[in-house]
């Protein structure tokens, strides 16, 4: 009776293993199929067998946004940006109110230095989102670098764009009064405009955030 209930175990386990495999093969290889290999190929760092997994698939597919959008994601990965630029245009075509396929445009663009194209891309965001985080942080930043340039000619060709990275900064600080990058770039957008104390205050929240921080300690080395 043990050697029959035995084997007959062993001719269950059998049956479902002999099952189990059956249904693996037989799991549609559709565009979700693709996806998670893509994602598994990513962790392992082969961006272009992300990509190839996925172009099979394309050709059919060409108006899924989701597709596009991490083709282009996975060709910036790879440093194809041309594609990837491709590939993001296309997912914002798809999807015009998109606002995560305009920040992912952006990356090569950056990339490619480019930075008309960055702002004009930061100024769509903002138009569809005028709080985001991450364009008006971007956009006060490259304001303040570009008084930077205006200022070896002049202080009044300066303060204009200094003035416009005031506004973007304070719409990261007032949500985000903690954040590391805006009060870095507000206290040297308000040393730069003259209002000293603001400086202050920036680089000393900086240096509380960020112990020891060489950038903030420089900016107020600045202040007399």
């Amino acid at each position: 009776m043990k050697k029959f209930a035995a084997l007959s175990i062993t001719a269950i386990v059998i049956i479902v293993g002999f099952f189990a495999v059956d249904i693996i093969s037989q799991v549609p290889k559709d565009l979700k199929w693709a996806f998670n290999q893509s994602i598994d190929l990513e962790k392992e760092g082969k961006f272009k067998e992300a990509i190839a997994v996925l172009d099979e698939f394309y050709a059919q597919n060409k108006t899924n946004y989701l597709l596009n959008l991490r083709l282009g994601y996975l060709h910036f990965q790879d440093t194809a940006f041309t594609k990837s630029i491709s590939f993001y245009e296309a997912a914002v075509k798809l999807s015009p109110a998109s606002v995560e396929a305009r920040l992912g445009l952006r990356l090569p663009y950056v990339k490619n230095n480019q930075w008309a194209k960055v702002e004009e891309l930061y100024n769509q965001i903002l138009k569809l989102d005028p709080n985001n985080k991450e364009a008006n942080l971007r956009l006060g930043q490259m304001y303040y670098y570009n008084g930077l340039e205006k200022f070896k000619e002049s202080f009044n060709k300066a303060k204009p764009l200094w003035e416009k990275s005031k506004v973007y900064l304070e719409k990261v600080l007032n949500p985000y009064p903690s954040d590391y990058e805006a009060n870095l770039a507000y206290g040297y957008t308000m040393y730069a405009l003259g209002y000293n104390d603001k400086a202050r205050a920036s680089f000393n929240n900086v240096l509380m955030i960020s112990k020891g921080d060489t950038l903030a300690i420089q900016g107020l080395g600045l202040i007399k």
